[in-house]
């Protein structure tokens, strides 16, 4: 081979090495920055390695049991190293959620009181509603909530004087036993 011939694999070589180490770099960057320390530094060393091996030459004969060793700090090394960190860690499905869908997740995982089940009717009063909440037991009365204005948040509705319905939602709804309940007969209720 002529020194030319040398020097252009040589150069191209490195242009090579030095693209292939600047992408692991950057998924390096991308692993750390999805939350994956742990992976983000076992493919920094794994790259860090691979790079110094290959391009010393005093590094020669590891090049042989670099693929190996790299496949068991890969497939054998981080898996325990990683099963260890979540021992020591509340990373469940629930903690891996954002705040709302947590919140979300516990409030589906209540368990109901026995008995506490209320069968309930929905019965016109005027312009509004209200909901009756039946007994739990025949001896007891009924419980009816007060007028309730339905309307969608965001709409005005003229004839209860509520501007959004949001506001409504936010008041929270007090319950009591009605002394006349309205005349109305209970409505259907779609579900």
């Amino acid at each position: 081979m002529s020194p030319t011939h040398t020097q252009s694999t040589t150069w191209l070589g490195r242009l090579a090495a030095a693209a292939v180490t600047v992408r692991a770099l950057a998924t390096v960057v991308q692993v750390h920055a999805a939350g994956q320390t742990l992976l983000a530094l076992t493919l920094l060393v794994v790259t860090s390695a691979a790079v110094w091996i290959y391009s010393s030459p005093r590094t020669h004969a590891l090049r042989y049991l670099f693929p190996g060793i790299a496949t068991a700090a890969i497939f054998v090394i981080f898996p325990m190293l990683y099963t260890l960190a979540m021992g020591f860690t509340n990373t469940s499905s629930v903690n891996l959620l954002t705040p709302a869908d947590a919140r979300a997740v516990l409030v589906d995982q209540t368990l109901p009181v026995p008995d506490s089940d209320r069968a309930f009717t929905l019965h016109a009063d005027g312009a509004r509603f209200r909901l009756r909440l039946a007994a739990a037991d025949a001896s007891s009365a009924d419980w009816w909530t007060p007028p309730l204005a339905l309307v969608v948040s965001g709409e005005s509705s003229g004839n209860t004087g509520i501007q959004d319905g949001a506001a409504q939602a936010t008041t929270p709804v007090k319950l009591s036993v009605a002394e006349t309940p309205p005349a109305a007969a209970a409505l259907p209720l779609r579900g």
